[in-house]
């Protein structure tokens, strides 16, 4: 009876870790695409009115997506420094992008910004591939087999 109740238990929480990775690569998918939307948005040639709008809608969605990457890194990234260094990139290029979106009111360009933004969008998003499928294929490796 213990022994039967231990295995249920072990199934139950490995089930639940499982639903929880899977949740946690959605949203760093989420922050992903918001990401990309950025980068077309920054790469796109667009009137200064419409870039500044475009950038101002991605600026009040920013601390959401902090927020749901921070949390959902944590579950996916096992390496605390690793963990850091990308939440510290992430909240420098929504820094970035407000930068970038004064810069394009004020000068119609912004050449550094749109540089190092484009750069560290790309670096972080394979980041964020890269961890999503080693914990893909860490849940592979702990799922149950069906015979």
């Amino acid at each position: 009876m213990i022994k039967l109740t231990a295995i249920i238990a072990l199934f139950v929480f490995s089930n639940s870790s499982l639903a929880q990775s899977s949740r946690a690569i959605d949203s760093l998918f989420q922050v992903k695409s918001y990401l990309l939307n950025v980068k077309h948005c920054i790469n796109q040639e667009l009137t200064v009115k419409e870039k500044t709008t475009q950038l101002k809608h991605f600026i009040t969605r920013a601390s959401t997506q902090e927020a749901i990457f921070k949390r959902n890194a944590t579950v996916i990234i096992k390496n605390k420094q690793e963990l850091q260094q990308v939440k510290t990139t992430l909240h420098f290029i929504l820094q970035s992008i407000i930068l970038y979106q004064e810069d394009i009111k004020q000068k119609g360009k912004s050449p550094s910004e749109s540089l190092y933004l484009n750069k560290n969008i790309a670096l972080l998003v394979d980041k964020i591939n890269y961890y999503c499928k080693v914990e893909e294929i860490e849940q592979q490796k702990n799922t149950p087999k069906k015979r």
